[in-house]
């Protein structure tokens, strides 16, 4: 049976996929570890002396670790093949908050984000963000900033569909 899970922490994210006991055993060994908890004391298996120095624990992951990821908007765009206005506001959306690790975003750095992709020339994006609102795609928050929503976020993995 496959499985898939994804947790974020800041700007620490790990996402798994694979048969249910590959993800609960990668889990199990490292996830204490990768939020920097000690990992757990275990028993020595039978016949092995309890003294004797046991395997390496998994290395900590540093809090300054960040993956690098060189992707442009564009390059996002082209892949997801992204054409009509309200698919390249949700792409960009997108790229904010997983390639800028922005959590929320205002209406401003999404207009930038956009003004770099020749596809969208001089739109406003207040003029485009209507049907990605309505979908769903995307939210406005109490302060008036935008996010992407969990909806979102499967439109675009899943190819604009």
């Amino acid at each position: 049976m496959e499985a898939r899970i994804r947790i974020r922490e800041g700007e620490r994210e790990l996402e798994l996929a694979g048969s249910e006991a590959f993800v609960a055993d990668v889990l199990e060994r490292h996830f204490q570890a990768w939020l920097g908890d000690p990992p757990r004391a275990e028993a020595a298996p039978a016949g092995q002396d309890p003294a004797a120095p046991g395997p390496e624990p998994f290395p900590r992951v540093s809090p300054t670790f960040s993956p690098k990821v060189n992707i442009s908007l564009a390059d996002l765009a082209h892949m997801k093949q992204a054409v009509a206005p309200a698919d390249l506001v949700v792409t960009a959306a997108y790229y904010l908050e997983k390639y800028g690790r922005l959590e929320s975003f205002t209406k401003e750095e999404l207009q930038g984000a956009l003004a770099a992709l020749p596809a969208w020339s001089c739109r406003e994006v207040a003029d485009e963000l209507e049907l990605p609102l309505t979908l769903g795609h995307i939210e406005q928050l109490r302060d008036g900033r935008l996010t992407l929503t969990f909806k979102g976020q499967n439109y675009v993995r899943n190819g604009l569909a």
